[in-house]
């Protein structure tokens, strides 16, 4: 609440000492108005992503404040300037027709917290962006969920040929799949072996892409490393045939009876 309250009032007052600069110099209270509802919205625009970077350690896409600051500036924003207007308006006619201007100092003195409020806000969000950048696994891994972190993951394990990448996937068989197109590409069955439980499907998706019945012999468990020796050994079309082979499967009524 309290950043809610602090993007709020800092979007409010930069906006009139904007927007009251503009009415020294113009002495049209509309035309400053209108421009106090025009940098009410480019600077709350503006401040959007670090006001939510400030409610999270963890920007998550999607999240429930995210939608909140988005809700805020969709339908508050617009509502709160058609309100805001009005007094706003008869308050720079008064000051017109008294000749209470904001005074120069003042205008320094704003203009110079503002161009360090830019300075301190921007900085550091650079900053993030570039650790961002060079630290890609741990980005997808923090600010994306469901589908759009696979993709994420997707992209990093293409581009970097990173293990490390293939692990952060929650889903097994998206885990496997990464492992193996990096497997491929550096053209080594060893690399399957980055995954600790259930390999094996890393591994038999390398023998039959390279026929290679000596991969299949790094199989850890029997009836995956038979099966896989059998479907390369019978035919990948024989995959039937080699189910009932290997394991439990051979005991099972379907097979019996073929």
């Amino acid at each position: 609440m309290f950043v809610f309250v602090s993007w709020c009032l800092v979007t409010l007052f930069f906006s009139y000492v904007l927007s009251a600069i503009l009415l020294k110099k113009t002495n049209k209270p509309f035309v400053s108005t209108l421009s106090f509802m025009i940098f009410a919205e480019i600077i709350m625009y503006c401040f959007y992503p670090y006001a939510t970077l400030l409610l999270s350690s963890s920007y998550v896409a999607g999240s429930g404040w995210d939608m909140f600051f988005m809700f805020v500036m969709i339908m508050f924003l617009p509502l709160s300037f058609i309100i805001s207007a009005p007094i706003i308006f008869f308050f720079f006619r008064s000051n017109v027709k008294q000749g209470n201007y904001i005074k120069s100092r003042t205008i320094k003195i704003a203009l110079g917290a503002f161009v360090l409020l830019l300075l301190f806000l921007t900085v550091p969000s650079l900053v993030l962006g570039l650790a961002k950048v060079t630290k890609v696994p741990e980005f997808c891994k923090l600010e994306l969920t469901g589908s759009a972190r696979a993709n994420c993951l997707d992209k990093v394990s293409k581009d970097k040929s990173d293990t490390a990448t293939c692990l952060l996937y929650s889903h097994p068989g998206d885990k496997t799949n990464c492992v193996f197109n990096i497997a491929i590409q550096k053209d080594d069955a060893s690399i399957c072996y980055v995954i600790e439980r259930n390999n094996y499907n890393c591994f038999q998706r390398m023998a039959f892409a390279k026929n290679d019945t000596s991969i299949c012999e790094l199989i850890e468990r029997t009836d995956m490393k038979e099966y896989c020796l059998c479907m390369l050994i019978k035919g990948k079309d024989k995959w039937e045939y080699c189910n009932c082979q290997v394991g439990s499967n051979k005991y099972s009524p379907s097979c019996k009876s073929n």
